[in-house]
């Protein structure tokens, strides 16, 4: 739940978008629509500040990563062991059977399940969220 008030931004994206790419996702789409408006009404110099934005927004002023060289990196040897002493843990005595003990107790506490037939929903993903070229 959020709330509404005068304090706050608000941005409305008036086209279909796919809101899994985030709040980046939305501002990266707002820039680009605003590009293409700004190209429509032939105003270069809204279309330059929304590329500028764009590009600032994307970090392609910064040089790309360098690949990390995974070929020097050394595989760490280890032991594996179920002593918990290896971490400054007590050991527990009788470990197994207060598992068992606690595993009887929650299974006669929960309500037997019973299986139910159901069938698949037939979604329209297309519909529900359209491409790029789809929207156009």
């Amino acid at each position: 739940m959020f709330s509404l008030n005068d304090t706050m931004r608000y941005y409305l994206c008036l086209a279909p978008t796919c809101m899994r790419k985030g709040i980046n996702g939305l501002c990266g789409e707002m820039l680009l629509e605003t590009y293409r408006m700004a190209k429509a009404r032939k105003d270069t110099k809204t279309m330059e500040r929304a590329a500028a934005s764009y590009a600032k927004y994307n970090r392609v002023d910064l040089e790309d990563e360098q690949a990390l060289p995974y070929d020097m990196i050394v595989v760490q040897p280890f032991t594996a062991t179920s002593d918990p002493t290896v971490l400054g843990l007590k050991p527990i005595p009788n470990l197994q059977s207060k598992i068992d003990k606690l595993l009887a107790k929650y299974r006669a506490e929960t309500i037997d399940i019973e299986d139910i037939e159901y069938e698949e929903a037939d979604l329209e993903e297309s519909i529900y969220f359209p491409t790029n070229d789809e929207t156009r």
